[in-house]
Order: C-alpha cells, then structure tokens, then sequence
C-alpha cells in the first residue's frame, strides 16, 4: 500500500476543508438559543458588512422582542464599530423570549431566543 497521495487527490482534500471551514464559521440566519436570568443581560451580536457614511444616522437596528406571555417590546440596537452591531435586553419575566433584529433600509438582520 503506497501512503503517497497525488496532486488532484490533494487538491480535492483541501478543497474540501477549505468549504468546511467556510460553512462552520458562517453566521446561522436563526441565533441559538442561550440562557438568561430574570433581570440579567441578554447581548446579541450582529455582523453586517454593509457601509453607511454615518452608520449612527443613516440607518437604525430594530428589534422586536416577544415575551414569554406572547406579549411584544419594540426597542433598537446599536453600532459598536466596524461591521459590529448590538442589542440587549434585561428581561423582566421568566420564560423563553424571541427577537427579530433588523435594519431600517431592509438590507439584513437576525432572529434568535433566549
């Protein structure tokens, strides 16, 4: 058995690892879901590769968050430099809560539960 490997076997591997790599670092469009206490800090973050000249006037983060008793919060998050932006949350009940993130000018956004 010859352990050598030629060049286009090779070359598929690496392709191969190179698309998984890709896949696990990339963003899920629903964020899983993570435990908080009551009246303790719930923080998302967003990625969004989108450019705005001012990005604290130009556009805003809108977050609906429904409570556990199906309730709903409207609020927003903000810029945090870069491509970063936030939201956060201390929630006044027990219970799972959901939130839709989204921008503005519709160019993207996030929904997850926690």
């Amino acid at each position: 058995m010859n352990p050598r490997i030629d060049s286009s076997t090779a070359i598929l591997m690496l392709s191969l690892v190179v698309s998984l790599t890709s896949v696990v670092q990339a963003e899920p469009p629903v964020a899983r879901s993570v435990s908080i206490g009551q009246w303790e800090r719930f923080e998302a973050t967003l990625i969004h590769k989108k450019k705005y000249a001012d990005p604290y006037a130009d556009v805003r983060l809108e977050v609906t968050y429904t409570r556990p008793d199906g309730k709903t919060v409207a609020f927003w998050g903000f810029y945090d430099g870069d491509s970063t932006w936030k939201l956060r949350l201390m929630p006044d009940a027990v219970g799972t809560w959901k939130y839709q993130a989204r921008f503005s000018d519709g160019s993207g956004g996030k929904v997850g539960e926690f």
